[in-house]
């Protein structure tokens, strides 16, 4: 392979090469392998050539993202900076929409989720007055046979009241089961609905805070309410309403998002 006379090669103390083109010589550059600030006089040529870029198809801007160690132009989808070797994670937010402007959510956050470790409905521990208003709603027109004026029409309105408690009943259960939660390491989703789905979701590495609310009955019964406090835009808010083994779900994102925000402050550093 011939020599490139673009690239050249210089190393630190620490004895790592560094592959440096030649527009950063005399520039501060950070060593991926010790962290020190080494300002680059004089290097030797490198022996591997960089990427060629056409002239006649360049790269456009939306498509590029900023090296975070040596501040260089790379291709969004990169995972390796060409200019000084560093790795780099790959981008969790895309650039911002120019029609609505506002931040785009990434789109492999939009797929099915599929992978979740806790997938928990709205517990019908929340529908139970709603269940013995039906209850008694039903007892009350048991309770014509008694009254001589509507003793002949009793099973009439016995059949209706019957036949309207059912279809609620049936409606309160479904919309309960069709009130999903679905979270694991890497984002919170809620989806809603039974005719019409309504999902939204939230990244845990967005979360400020979380909030777990529980009574003294919610805590014998294993449920409770989970609020989700972010910095997205779109959803700064989500309740996790009523929710089974709310405890350990509380825990387990704990967790994740004091992981995250631990990873986070270590890229900074």
């Amino acid at each position: 392979m011939e020599t490139s006379p673009q690239f050249y090669q210089a190393r630190c103390v620490c004895g790592h090469d560094l592959e440096i083109p030649s527009q950063r010589l005399g520039r501060h550059l950070i060593c991926p392998l010790c962290s020190r600030t080494l300002i680059p006089l004089a290097a030797t040529p490198a022996t591997i050539a960089p990427v060629p870029t056409t002239a006649t198809n360049p790269v456009p801007a939306s498509a590029q993202r900023p090296c975070p160690s040596c501040g260089e132009m790379i291709l969004s989808i990169a995972r390796k900076c060409r200019y000084c070797g560093e790795f780099v994670d790959s981008p969790t937010t895309p650039p911002a929409s120019a029609d609505s402007g506002t931040p785009a959510k990434d789109e492999s956050a939009q797929q099915p989720m599929g992978d979740a470790v806790f997938d928990v409905s709205v517990s019908q521990w929340d529908n139970f007055f709603r269940y013995l208003t039906c209850t008694i709603v039903l007892a009350i027109s048991a309770g014509t046979y008694a009254i001589p004026m509507l003793r002949a029409y009793g099973s009439i309105i016995f059949a209706v009241v019957l036949t309207v408690d059912v279809f609620a009943g049936f409606l309160i259960y479904l919309n309960s089961r069709n009130s999903r939660c679905l979270i694991n390491a890497d984002r919170v989703e809620t989806q809603s609905g039974i005719f019409t789905k309504q999902i939204d979701w939230i990244s845990l590495s967005s979360v400020l805070d979380i909030q777990l609310r529980q009574g003294f009955i919610q805590r014998l019964l294993g449920i409770g309410t989970i609020e989700i406090h972010s910095n997205d835009q779109v959803t700064p808010l989500m309740e996790l309403h009523q929710i089974p083994q709310a405890r350990k779900v509380f825990d387990y994102m704990q967790q994740q998002i004091s992981r995250r925000h631990q990873q986070g402050v270590a890229r900074l550093i």
